[in-house]
């Protein structure tokens, strides 16, 4: 993976991001990082930490990368699938309502979230909801959510 430009954060630029984040997450993953690179790809911006890529921007809002997740762990904004959903996920297929076993209730449409798999709670990918969390339960058909960044994709094999 290529990048346009790369550059390193001021602390006051970290902390608006770090609010910006709060405001549409409802928690900040980035108050306690001494260094913070910004890089801008083809399609998006993404936040490198350590020489790791820790959050994708979207409109000036930092989500965070499913390394992250499994690092600092999230107990909100998730969406639990079957094992028979696992693999389809995992090649990037965007998830669908049939396979939805569990919700965050508090997930509205258009709100980033992170899919994991029913049996050992680790996530797979991040997405858009497609529809609220309480609604993803009950559909028996349609698209629940699309895919950003899954297990093995570009932004998961980058060093």
């Amino acid at each position: 993976m290529s990048f346009r430009k790369r550059h390193r954060l001021k602390s006051k630029e970290v902390k608006v991001l770090g609010g910006r984040m709060n405001e549409a997450l409802g928690f900040n993953m980035l108050s306690d990082e001494p260094a913070v690179d910004r890089a801008r790809g083809v399609d998006m911006d993404f936040l490198i930490i350590d020489g790791k890529i820790a959050f994708l921007v979207m409109d000036d809002v930092p989500f965070p990368t499913l390394r992250t997740i499994l690092v600092r762990g999230l107990d909100s904004r998730w969406v639990e699938v079957d094992e028979g959903a696992v693999r389809f996920l995992a090649n990037g297929a965007d998830c669908m309502a049939p396979g939805v076993t569990g919700a965050d209730p508090g997930i509205v449409e258009g709100d980033w979230v992170y899919v994991r798999d029913g049996r050992h709670k680790r996530p797979l990918t991040t997405g858009t909801a497609a529809m609220s969390g309480p609604q993803m339960i009950i559909a028996d058909k349609g698209k629940a959510l699309k895919t950003l960044h899954y297990v093995g994709d570009r932004i998961w094999d980058f060093e």
